[in-house]
Parts: C-alpha cells; structure tokens; sequence
C-alpha cells in the first residue's frame, strides 16, 4: 500500500495494527511512504510491482463541488492530457493534476471541464504505472478539502519531497500571512476526520479482500476431487 505523505501512511499503520490486535491476526500488509507527486508514485509502483499481487494507492484528496467531502468509491482517473483509466465499474471519476487546485473557482471549473468530482496529484501517475508494470491496483482516498473550502496556496510547500510535514515553513507561512490561520485551522480538522475515515476504510477494504480469498478457498475446497479420500 502506497501513500504519498506521511501522516497518511501513519493513519494507515495505526488502522491495521488496531484491526490486527482486534482479530489475532498477523499483519499481511506492507505500507510505505513515497513521497508526494507522480515521479515519487512511479517510482514507488517500479520498487513494489513484482512483488505485490495488487497495489493500493491511499491517501487524502480534495472535493471539486461543495458538498464534495463524502466518502466515494473511485471507479475512474483521468489527466488532463486525456489519459484515462478504469478501476471499477460504478464510483466517482477522479482528475489527476500536476499542480495544485487551491481556490474554489478553480475547483469549480476544473469540475464543469472535465465532470471530475475529486482532485489530487498522484492518481493519474499511479494509474499509468501500475497499468505499464500489469499489476491489479485501486485507489482509495477520503477528501481532506471539499469544494467549497479553498487550500491555502502555500500547502503544497508545507511537505518536503519525503511526504513529511515542514513544521517550520508553516509557522513562517503563518506568521508571514496571520489572515491564512483560520484556513489552516480548518484544514488541519478536516484532514484529522479524513485520516480516521481513510483508516476505516482501508481496513474495510482489507477484510473484504480476505473474505473473498476465503470464498475462494472454500469453493476450491468443494470441487469434486478436491477433499480428503477416506479408506
């Protein structure tokens, strides 16, 4: 499981080690941190792709239609170059972009452009690299900033190129820009609540995965020919 920043992979590991505890089973998961943006995607997918039998890209993403802050499924990731790929068959589509999309105008537009309902700035490279690489993949991402709530536009500065927080570019920022406190604060909430449901979701999807691995066992066990021959 891939997570671009690294309070995301945080709240991932806290979520599985919880469900771990809960069930007495043993962790099956790896989770790394790859750092923000395509490129750190794209090299995350090359490193883990022969080794994975799926790929799982989580992490937080923002709304671009107020009232755009509830759980989706993503069935769907397009770029603005026309690239496009499918990851299930009902569930939102999602635009990956290059750079950031901080006001709600901008949000707004890019949604009536493209009929995208949610942004960020890993899936597209994700996609095309598991794609390239023929490893299964999904997308699970909780909205950290609805469409209607604007991103500061120094938040893309605030993660250094390992997907951890610069503590000290923040409070310059803030100190710089007092006006951009109460976005911030807001901010920080929304993305809190968002960690905790992106960690109930992925654990949901985990146990999912292994109930159907076990149908599956289950099925194979019933063939006939498949059971224990008894003198």
């Amino acid at each position: 499981m891939i997570c671009p920043l690294d309070i995301e992979r945080r709240a991932v590991e806290r979520a599985l080690r919880l469900r771990v505890a809960r069930s007495e089973l043993e962790p099956v998961i790896t989770v790394v941190c790859s750092g923000p943006g395509t490129d750190a995607v794209r090299s995350a997918v090359t490193r883990y792709a022969a080794a994975s039998s799926e790929l799982v890209l989580a992490g937080l993403c923002g709304g671009l239609t107020p009232g755009e802050d509830a759980s989706q499924e993503i069935a769907e990731v397009i770029d603005s170059r026309g690239g496009h790929w499918r990851c299930a068959e009902r569930g939102a589509v999602l635009i990956g972009v290059d750079e950031p999309v901080c006001s709600v105008e901008a949000k707004r537009a890019l949604a009536a452009r493209t009929g995208a309902a949610l942004v960020d700035m890993e899936s597209h490279g994700f996609a095309a690299a598991c794609s390239e690489a023929g490893v299964p993949w999904r997308i699970i991402r909780e909205v950290s900033d609805g469409g209607g709530a604007a991103l500061p536009r120094q938040a893309a500065s605030w993660v250094d190129e390992r997907g951890r927080m610069r503590g000290f570019r923040v409070l310059v920022d803030v100190l710089r820009r007092p006006w951009c406190l109460p976005a911030l604060m807001r901010l920080g909430r929304d993305s809190k609540d968002a960690l905790r449901r992106l960690g109930v979701r992925v654990v949901a999807a985990v146990e999912a995965a292994e109930e159907g691995r076990a149908r599956l066992r289950d099925s194979t066990k019933a063939l006939p020919g498949s059971g224990v021959a008894h003198g």
